[in-house]
């Protein structure tokens, strides 16, 4: 029996972790007690296979040229991604494979977003990504050839124009396994999969290790 994985990342209680967040771009950072995200972007170090993630998001400003915001789940480097996306004025949710097939569908904008937490949920299962705004269904994509073979990780950006998101939390609950890289500056990795491994479970390192018993 696999046991899931639930993990939240709580910005009320916790500052802008390294050992937990890689900036992309810009300066991510967290006011008060939420992370803002302006100019910048920013992907989780802990990396899933499945499972539903949720962001709570606040805006200011609709779909326009001249910007992008995205947010949602990314495997950085391998072409694979889910996630909403505010771009050229119009809203909508966008997925890749990592074999260079996309998918892409039309979410209709609600201003009733704007100015206010919104939650924001993608559901990766078996059958593929269903989008969610507070809790109503807005996207289903199905059909992107080849589910991502590869783990991907919680991601959020926001770029040109004047607008920033605002998110007091994340959160992957569900997840068939977990991965968590301690520090890309360390000397060692923590791999935690959430459960006891199993012959079912499978893990790749693509550099020089020493690995040791714990």
């Amino acid at each position: 029996m696999r046991n899931d994985t639930n993990m939240i990342y709580d910005f009320t209680r916790r500052p802008y972790d390294v050992d937990w967040w890689g900036t992309l771009s810009g300066v991510p950072q967290r006011v008060g007690i939420n992370l803002e995200v302006a100019g910048s972007s920013t992907v989780m170090s802990a990396e899933f296979l499945k499972g539903n993630l949720e962001m709570e998001i606040t805006m200011s400003a609709a779909p326009a040229v001249g910007e992008t915001k995205q947010w949602g789940w990314l495997a950085p480097g391998q072409g694979a991604y889910a996630y909403f996306e505010s771009s050229g004025g119009t809203f909508r949710a966008s997925t890749a494979d990592g074999n260079g097939n996309s998918k892409v569908e039309a979410i209709t904008w609600n201003d009733e977003w704007l100015n206010t937490p919104t939650l924001f949920k993608i559901l990766w299962d078996g059958s593929g990504f269903t989008f969610y705004v507070n809790g109503g269904r807005v996207a289903k994509i199905s059909e992107v050839l080849e589910m991502p073979r590869v783990p991907m990780s919680p991601y959020i950006r926001c770029s040109g124009g004047m607008d920033k998101l605002v998110i007091p939390y994340v959160s992957v609950l569900g997840a068939h396994t977990m991965f968590h890289v301690e520090s890309v500056n360390s000397d060692y990795a923590l791999i935690d999969i959430g459960h006891t491994p199993s012959v079912f479970d499978a893990i790749t390192i693509t550099e020089n290790v020493a690995v040791t018993a714990a």
